[in-house]
């Protein structure tokens, strides 16, 4: 239910109750079938930890709650809980991964992403030319981003496809870990899949989602020895991948109405003019003129009230976001929660890559794709760690692991 955004059970969006899920899956493993915790999560349950922390003291020292926006959803306690809950889902969907993995059920469980993954892509698929042509679509019954009714369209050269999330973008990041897991299998099926999603990908238009996904390709493929027939492998699948989806995109433009410009063209349009007036020239310009004219404290407020003061400064209705997990730790922990961050967040990547020069694991240098990709969809997408990357670091940390594969299948077999 994490990659329905877009809909609500009555005024609880379904993605909550998935995360609810985790935590309670999470909080029952650890206290009927406990596994010890990886060291490279360790980081993260640290700065987690540190982040609640220095967040409630925050909280308790100022009264943040006189800066909530005019149309903000929740009152202020129910909005600074609301982020503690994300943390605690991230960290269980983490550990709810590696136990699955740590009880022989790796193959299974990345299949089934795999599967979530093309399903939501179809979907995607779908709304994308039922928003064009006038189809039906399942009604959309959470509100959007703004605040107000969820939008479908956006200040973009062509269409762009939404699925069942609240923005391109969110789309195009949930992908990230089904199609490099994807591209584990061989044969016309696993490419199949690997087309599907990464059509659904580069339809969501999302600069971030293509360029982490190319960037996460580019490290995790480099990282394995060139020797390796399976490197020429998946480069070249995920580039037939690529090829193939651009040409449904060229394909799905056409019979939309969208003219016959390519994915590359479009993009390049919208890099362009970045490249020209920087930061400013994207559609987070709010963003960089609010970080131009207040730049963050050595130590910050807390997470949250980073973002309360964000819309008390530039008088907005609403609770903006960062659109990046660097940023909201700049502003709401300061610079010692964005050293904490940073160890975290490259522990799992540099023992990832040594494991993988020294082995030369192709998994490994998948979930190390999707894994980098993710770091780069937080630059400027993502400002809170999430469920979805919670299980890339889950996977991430089994798969580096020096844990003996036969014996735990043995372990796992009898239990």
């Amino acid at each position: 239910m994490s990659g329905l955004q877009a809909y609500a059970l009555g005024p609880v969006p379904f993605d909550w109750i998935a995360s609810a899920g985790w935590i309670g899956a999470a909080l029952t493993l650890l206290v009927y079938r406990p596994v010890g915790i990886p060291k490279v999560m360790l980081g993260f349950v640290l700065f987690v930890g540190v982040a609640v922390a220095f967040t409630a003291f925050a909280s308790l020292q100022g009264d943040y709650s006189r800066h909530m926006p005019s149309m903000a959803s929740n009152p202020y306690p129910v909005y600074m809980a609301l982020r503690v809950f994300v943390l605690a889902a991230f960290l269980s969907a983490g550990y709810c991964a590696w136990w699955l993995c740590k009880r022989a059920r790796f193959e299974i469980f990345a299949s089934a992403i795999v599967f979530v993954g093309v399903v939501l892509s179809a979907l995607a698929l779908y709304i994308f030319i039922a928003q064009v042509v006038g189809l039906p679509e399942p009604p959309r019954s959470r509100a959007g981003t703004s605040g107000a009714e969820q939008a479908t369209t956006f200040s973009y050269a062509v269409h762009r496809a939404i699925g069942t999330f609240r923005e391109p973008s969110h789309l195009a990041s949930f992908l990230l870990l089904p199609l490099f897991l994807s591209l584990r299998g061989k044969g016309l099926a696993s490419l199949a899949k690997s087309v599907m999603i990464g059509s659904a990908l580069l339809l969501t238009g999302s600069l971030t989602g293509i360029f982490g996904a190319v960037i996460g390709l580019v490290l995790g493929a480099g990282s394995l020895s060139v020797r390796s027939p399976r490197v020429l492998g998946i480069v070249v699948t995920m580039l037939g991948a690529l090829a193939l989806g651009s040409g449904v995109f060229v394909l799905v433009m056409a019979l939309t109405g969208g003219g016959q410009a390519s994915i590359f063209s479009i993009l390049l349009d919208r890099v362009l003019p970045m490249l020209e007036g920087g930061a400013a020239a994207s559609n987070r310009a709010f963003v960089y003129t609010y970080v131009a004219s207040h730049p963050p404290a050595f130590i910050g407020v807390g997470l949250g009230n980073s973002n309360l003061l964000f819309a008390d400064a530039l008088n907005l209705k609403v609770i903006p976001s960062f659109s990046s997990l660097y940023l909201s730790v700049a502003y709401g922990l300061g610079y010692p929660g964005i050293a904490l961050l940073a160890y975290a967040l490259l522990a799992p990547v540099g023992h990832a890559f040594l494991r993988v020069r020294r082995s030369n694991e192709v998994q490994v240098a998948l979930l190390l794709s999707a894994y980098v990709g993710w770091m780069v969809a937080f630059a400027a997408q993502a400002e809170e760690l999430n469920v979805s990357f919670g299980l890339v670091l889950g996977l991430l940390a089994w798969q580096t692991s020096k844990s003996a594969r036969a014996p735990l299948q043995a372990e796992a077999e009898a239990s």
